[in-house]
């Protein structure tokens, strides 16, 4: 059973208005809920397949020709047929206007589906207090994404490389990393520029992630991909800033969010 309350903040997460303490107490409440993951890891993808769609302009006679339905005619019962006739003509007539329509109705049927149906979703790639956008760019499907800086990571027998890539208004930090011991990892960012949304991971383990306002941190050991997603809140460019701490060495590189 997933608490009512963290049902709202899925939604505040969706309207980009939670808090960060709030996105905290989301995000540890997922860890420990497999339920609830499924529920949020559904709600992520029907946002971005909503922000995603085309968006139709109506054609630009459409409120001429319903203010001339509105207003001609009696009311009267053959009036009202006629007023359907009409509008079922306006459809016929209309391609953009169908294929608007269409579109809608395939995201609310879609957007049902994945109610209905929680437990549709990716079990290859398990997440650890995930959101689809990140669980959607490691299945291959943030190639629209921009490139936008990449550092090279060969510091004692740590090794591995870290992205950064931009599109639809979200910011990716793609690591990819190697260190057979573990190592302290460290995001540091601009929370009035960008604002945490996303975790997930190529290869499931138990993290200790923490997250607080402008930073994110967790340890590591072995390989594995982790993608980090950020909501984008300027125009201007930003820098996402990863410091890495182990036995052998450290690292650190400050890398741009946009071009």
């Amino acid at each position: 059973m997933v608490d009512e309350k963290y049902l709202e903040l899925m939604h505040k997460e969706i309207d980009k208005s939670i808090t960060p303490q709030e996105q905290s107490q989301l995000l540890l409440y997922l860890e420990n809920n497999s339920e609830a993951r499924s529920i949020h890891e559904n709600l992520m993808r029907v946002s971005k397949m909503l922000e995603l769609v085309d968006k139709v302009p109506a054609p630009p006679d459409l409120k001429d020709s319903v203010m001339r339905v509105v207003y001609s005619g009696e009311i009267r019962p053959e009036g009202r047929q006629n007023l359907l006739d009409r509008f079922r003509g306006l459809f016929q007539s209309s391609k953009g206007l169908r294929y608007a329509l269409c579109a809608t109705g395939g995201v609310l049927v879609g957007f049902l589906l994945f109610a209905m149906i929680p437990h549709a979703s990716n079990r290859s790639n398990p997440t650890d207090k995930g959101n689809m956008i990140g669980t959607l760019f490691l299945n291959g499907l943030g190639n629209d994404l921009e490139e936008i800086d990449q550092k090279k990571i060969d510091t004692g027998d740590i090794h591995g490389l870290i992205t950064t890539r931009f599109g639809f208004q979200v910011v990716i930090a793609d690591l990819e990393i190697s260190s057979p011991g573990p190592v302290e990892l460290t995001l540091r960012y601009n929370p009035g520029d960008l604002g945490f949304s996303g975790f997930a991971q190529s290869k499931f383990q138990r993290q200790n992630l923490k997250t607080s306002d402008g930073y994110i941190e967790m340890t590591h050991q072995g390989s594995n991909r982790y993608v980090f997603a950020f909501n984008n809140n300027v125009n201007s460019v930003s820098f996402v800033d990863l410091q890495i701490t182990g036995s052998s060495g450290s690292f650190t590189a400050s890398l741009r969010s946009k071009k």
